[in-house]
């Protein structure tokens, strides 16, 4: 996939500036030039465990899930979907390898830019720094929202925020990878979804509401 300035604006330029400030000009050229482009067919995975992670993503299109292998089980940590940056923060950060393996739920169009040239940023101009440290604490926020929603509610009420939210998770991500990331099997989460399909049909208004918690996370 060829990088240009227009396909690149409607999403990452928007995304750094949602963050923090409209990018300037020459700071902009300068990534455009450096960024790289990376189709990723479905199934094919963009981090497997053990890697290095020195890039950093950026999702145009597609959906990603995050997951580890213990004692032979798998587990999914998470999912990340268009229209967001995404790396191992913790690996990229310290240099070590790669806890988790990345892979593609969908044909996924990405954006690569490697360590040298984020680094060559915050040297150029004070821009990406500042964007950099909102970003983390971004990711904080909702690193700690997330688990707070795991540790205070059960699967069933975490599966009702996750339908009453709209989140992509329950339209585009395969039923076993959401039992999976909510910690129970797929048998539990077909009885969830029955006792959703009851509680609906039996509301007048087809909208039973189970979740009054006010944050959304993927």
């Amino acid at each position: 996939m060829s990088i240009t300035p227009d396909a690149l604006y409607p999403t990452i330029r928007q995304a750094l500036q949602a963050v923090h400030a409209p990018v300037p000009e020459e700071e902009w050229a300068f990534m455009v030039q450096q960024a790289q482009g990376l189709f990723l067919p479905k199934g094919e995975h963009l981090i497997q465990t053990g890697d290095p992670v020195d890039t950093l993503y950026f999702i145009h299109e597609g959906a990603l899930r995050v997951y580890y292998v213990h004692e032979g089980v798998t587990y999914t940590r998470s999912f990340a979907f268009e229209g967001r940056f995404y790396t191992n923060s913790y690996s990229f950060n310290t240099r070590t390898p790669s806890h988790y393996a990345v892979e593609a739920l969908e044909d996924t169009h990405l954006t690569r830019i490697d360590r040298a040239t984020i680094e060559m940023a915050y040297e150029r101009h004070p821009y990406w720094s500042t964007y950099a440290r909102k970003a983390a604490q971004q990711n904080f926020i909702q690193k700690e929202q997330k688990e707070m929603t795991m540790r205070i509610y059960s699967p069933e009420e975490h599966y009702w925020q996750l339908v009453e939210t709209g989140s992509p998770i329950v339209s585009r991500v395969p039923l076993y990878h959401i039992a999976s990331y909510l910690g129970i099997t797929p048998e539990t989460l077909s009885r969830i979804r029955r006792r959703m399909a009851h509680a609906k049909a039996a509301n007048k208004n087809g909208a039973a509401r189970r979740w009054d918690g006010s944050a959304s996370f993927c």
